[in-house]
């Protein structure tokens, strides 16, 4: 039989105030703890405020930066990426790799200025294939102790240089950018292929 003292439903109720943080759109109740405003706030907001100091401009739920500010930060590490020498028509623009300068000039709509496409830009690197170490690779599995010939030194050049010959081209964006002077021929010819006036 059980100990249990008996607790019956007419005298099992209390009436209480509750009070704590809800959402005013949702109503979701989030409690009266620490960060209960904060997530009661958060909820079905839009925007908040910038935290950026000395910003009175409202930054999109998820960021904690306006768009003013976004770009103004996007704006100043792109200017400090360095000018590099630049002597093909291969680019980089945002990410994107274009063969000729030219074609990515002719797809867009309104040209850019030099300045403004030598910071949105970067100069292509060719990327090359991994060497093989050739004594590495053959004494990984072999038994302790084992020696090579003399003529590995040479195999290890003569299949890298075949590796190099057969691998295909593949270009990544440098930490370089073009610098506006060399931009400004290509753009003006396409300001003139479309015929503005200067």
């Amino acid at each position: 039989m059980s100990n249990k003292e008996p607790r019956p439903y007419e005298g099992n109720a209390e009436r209480v105030t509750v009070t704590g943080w809800k959402c005013m759109h949702c109503r979701a109740f989030y409690g009266n703890v620490d960060g209960s405003k904060h997530r009661a706030s958060w909820c079905c907001c839009t925007d908040r405020p910038c935290e950026i100091e000395g910003c009175d401009g409202r930054a999109s739920k998820g960021y904690v930066a306006c768009q003013d500010c976004q770009a103004k930060e996007h704006r100043r590490r792109e200017e400090a990426v360095p000018v590099g020498a630049w002597d093909t028509d291969e680019i980089f623009v945002n990410g994107d790799l274009y063969y000729q300068l030219c074609d990515y000039l002719g797809d867009c709509e309104e040209l850019p200025t030099a300045e403004s496409l030598s910071l949105d830009c970067s100069i292509p690197m060719r990327v090359l294939a991994p060497k093989i170490d050739l004594e590495d690779f053959i004494l990984s599995d072999a038994p302790e102790g084992c020696e090579l010939s003399d003529d590995v030194a040479q195999a290890e050049a003569d299949i890298n240089a075949i590796i190099e010959r057969v691998s295909p081209n593949w270009w990544e964006g440098s930490n370089a950018r073009p610098s506006p002077d060399a931009l400004r021929p290509y753009i003006e010819a396409e300001r003139k292929s479309r015929g503005y006036d200067d």
